[in-house]
């Protein structure tokens, strides 16, 4: 899975590696999230699943929307 990479908008763009995910913006902004312990189909659900606004630079959008992925994968 390492390099995989989702657009979120115009000016921000997710890169999925095998130790986490990058979300970095086109003004220079970067956010670490660890989701290596989520498998493919969890992290791809999560970005079919995203909320079509939302501030992706704060760790409790991204922390809900891992637990909806997680949960949902698992039913």
């Amino acid at each position: 899975m390492t390099g995989t990479i989702q657009h979120l908008n115009d000016n921000t763009t997710a890169y999925v590696g095998t130790n986490g995910t990058v979300i970095k913006s086109k003004d220079g902004k970067k956010l670490f999230i660890d989701t290596s312990s989520m498998t493919y189909d969890m992290i791809m659900n999560m970005f079919r699943n995203l909320p079509q606004s939302g501030n992706y630079f704060d760790s409790s959008y991204w922390q809900k929307n891992i637990r909806k992925a997680m949960f949902s994968v698992e039913q």
